[in-house]
C-alpha cells in the first residue's frame, strides 16, 4: 500500500470459520495433509490470518473490500468502482457452488470463535460496510471512505475522502443525540495517514471544537448522500473511559 496506494488496494474478506474449513480442505486435497481439522486451526499461526495481513491499515480506507460470500455483488461493486469489467469465473473453487458450505461442529465451531475474535470483528464490520456501499452503488450514489476517529467532551475529529477518480472534499454534517448540529469539510492535513498515500495530498481530515457530555450519541453522515458513518453512534466516554 505505501507503493501503490490505499485508493488502489483490493481485498476479499471471506468469513473466518469458512475461510479457515476451505484451507484446511486445500491443505489436504492439494498438500497430503494428514493432520485433523483441530490440529489444524490449533496452531497460533492459524489465528486471526485476515487480520493480521491487514495489521495496521484501516479497513474503512482500503480502496475496495469485496466479500467472498457475496462475489457476484461484489464484482458488480468492483467493476463499477475501478471502471473495469472482470468477469465472473469460478475457477478454483473445493466446493461444489459457491453457495454451498463447509460443515464444522458445534465443538470446533465454538473453539475457533474463541481463537479468532479480531477476524471475526473484522469480517463483521466489512460485511457492515459493504452492505452500506452496495445500496449507496444501488441508489445511483458515490461513496465516501469515511471515519470518525475522536469523540471527547470538547472535540470530534476524522476523515473522509471519496472513493473513485473524485478529487473534491468531502462535506461532514455532525449529529448529536439525533439532530443537526454543525458541518465541517474534510480539507485538513492527516499525517498518520501519509503513509497510505491517500488523495488530496492527505488533506482529508476535519474536526469540530463542540460542547458534549458523557453519554451523548455522535455520528456523522456524508452531506452529499445521506451516508452514515460510523454505522452505529459512539458515545462520548465518561471521565473514566468508560
Amino acid at each position: 500500500m505505501p507503493i501503490l496506494g490505499v485508493m488502489r488496494a483490493l481485498t476479499f474478506l471471506r468469513d473466518p470459520l469458512q475461510r479457515m474449513a476451505s484451507e484446511y480442505a486445500h491443505f489436504v486435497r492439494h498438500y497430503e495433509y494428514k493432520g485433523s481439522f483441530h490440529d489444524f486451526y490449533s496452531r497460533p499461526i492459524m489465528h486471526n490470518r485476515q487480520s493480521k495481513i491487514l495489521h495496521g491499515v484501516d479497513v474503512e480506507a482500503v480502496g475496495f473490500v469485496g466479500l467472498t460470500e457475496r462475489y457476484v455483488d461484489s464484482l458488480k461493486l468492483l467493476n463499477a468502482r475501478y471502471g473495469i469489467a472482470i468477469p465472473q469465473r469460478e475457477d478454483n473453487r473445493g466446493k461444489k457452488s459457491l453457495d454451498a458450505v463447509h460443515e464444522i461442529s458445534a465443538e470446533d465451531e465454538a473453539e475457533l470463535k474463541q481463537l479468532n475474535k479480531r477476524d471475526i470483528r473484522l469480517y463483521e464490520q466489512a460485511v457492515a460496510l459493504f452492505d452500506q456501499r452496495y445500496q449507496l452503488h444501488q441508489d445511483g450514489k458515490p461513496w465516501a471512505h469515511a471515519r470518525l476517529v475522536e469523540v471527547k467532551p470538547g472535540r470530534i475529529a476524522g476523515w473522509a475522502w471519496w472513493a473513485g477518480e473524485s478529487d473534491d472534499p468531502v462535506d461532514v454534517e455532525v449529529w448529536v443525540n439525533g439532530k443537526h448540529l454543525e458541518g465541517v469539510c474534510a480539507v485538513e492535513l492527516r499525517p498518520g495517514l501519509c503513509r497510505l498515500l491517500p488523495p488530496r495530498g492527505g488533506y482529508v481530515g476535519f474536526h469540530l471544537p463542540v460542547k458534549l457530555k458523557p453519554g451523548d450519541q455522535v455520528q456523522c453522515r456524508v452531506s452529499l448522500t445521506g451516508q452514515w458513518f460510523p454505522l452505529k453512534p459512539r458515545r462520548v466516554p465518561k471521565p473514566d473511559g468508560r
